[in-house]
């Protein structure tokens, strides 16, 4: 269901209002449990074909007419198979520096593989960031319960207060991942205009790309590493890097940031660039040479907005990269010892 939402999102931007996704979103959070596979995809069918070619209000009444007859016991309790994760996520290499989609990393050099290794991404997540996000998430949830009145009494009408509070409480994760799915497409189409590739671009692509091409223009920045993956072997760590290159003589890494608002960016992404600068070297899958990650004096952000794009410069330093270490240090205690030490230490 979530990715049947984005479809919805990318398919037509005129159609894609919170009212279908947020219904969709309902429907897998309250029935997703008891509806079998096949009627999920068929009532998801339904409600997209509706969203795409236009009519906002029978799509999300065809979704509370589902909740409604699957709530009064229409559906019965089965649920269809499920594959492990990581055995659909894995990426298999023989050699060289490799990673899933759960941003874990492997590394196979000189007859030994070793992994699965963290990324950086995923050992920032050891720094708090609860303090914006509360804010973000309350403003967003705030902001679509004024827009879809009518949608929430609708909702309390067929399923009770609970499934209008079940809805609302999706959003912030609904907005989170719309946006990191953005920023995603954003990041690949960056790094095949950067190669000089030709490139499809949505209307709500559109403008980051154009801010993009306009950096490169406007700065003269010339790309030398695009979408490179880093590993530390001695510390265990790897990750992906966006932008490697020399701007007015001086080498810089760049990581791209991207926001509908102009938001950000923010502190901790001085220690995503101190991780990335200080990998031991950059490698690819099927490639069996480590190599040398070119010495950068300057890191930086370039965010990307539809206004326009920024360069936002970090004071990357030795205090920043003991930072990032500590970061890691904590990250490996909360995925280990702090998942037993409520249990005398036992599993």
């Amino acid at each position: 269901m979530d990715s049947a939402a984005r479809y919805v999102t990318n398919a037509n931007p005129v159609t894609a209002e919170i009212t279908n996704r947020a219904a969709l979103a309902l429907l897998e959070k309250i029935e997703a449990r008891r509806l079998a596979n096949e009627e999920l995809a068929a009532a998801a069918s339904e409600v997209i074909d509706q969203a795409v070619y236009g009519n906002r209000a029978e799509a999300y009444q065809t979704a509370l007419r589902i909740v409604v007859r699957h709530r009064r016991g229409g559906a019965p309790a089965r649920a269809g198979p499920r594959g492990g994760v990581r055995g659909a996520l894995m990426s298999l290499a023989s050699v060289g520096l490799w990673r899933n989609d759960a941003h874990e990393y492997w590394a196979a050099y000189d007859g030994a593989t070793v992994g699965p290794l963290p990324s950086v991404t995923t050992i920032l997540k050891a720094v708090d960031k609860s303090g914006p996000l509360v804010n973000w998430a309350k403003l967003e949830t705030a902001k679509c319960a004024v827009r879809n009145l009518s949608l929430i009494s609708d909702l309390i009408l067929a399923g009770g207060p609970q499934s209008a509070v079940d809805w609302l409480k999706c959003i912030p994760d609904y907005q989170r991942d719309k946006a990191a799915d953005l920023g995603t497409r954003i990041h690949a189409l960056a790094e095949a205009v950067g190669r000089g590739d030709t490139v499809e671009i949505s209307e709500i692509e559109l403008p980051y790309i154009a801010a993009f091409r306009r950096f490169l223009e406007e700065s003269g920045f010339a790309i030398e590493l695009s979408e490179f993956m880093v590993c530390n072997l001695a510390l265990g760590y790897a990750g992906t890097g966006d932008l490697i290159g020399k701007l007015n003589g001086k080498r810089w890494i760049l990581d791209i940031k991207t926001s509908q608002e102009g938001k950000g960016p923010y502190p901790e992404t001085g220690l995503q660039l101190a991780g990335y600068a200080k990998a031991e070297f950059f490698g690819r899958p099927g490639d069996p040479v480590k190599h040398r990650l070119p010495p950068c004096t300057r890191f930086g952000v370039l965010h990307l907005s539809p206004a326009g794009y920024r360069l936002v410069e970090y004071g990357v330093d030795g205090e920043t990269w003991r930072s990032f270490r500590a970061a890691l240090v904590v990250s490996r205690w909360l995925n280990g010892q702090a998942k037993t030490i409520m249990n005398g230490g036992t599993k």
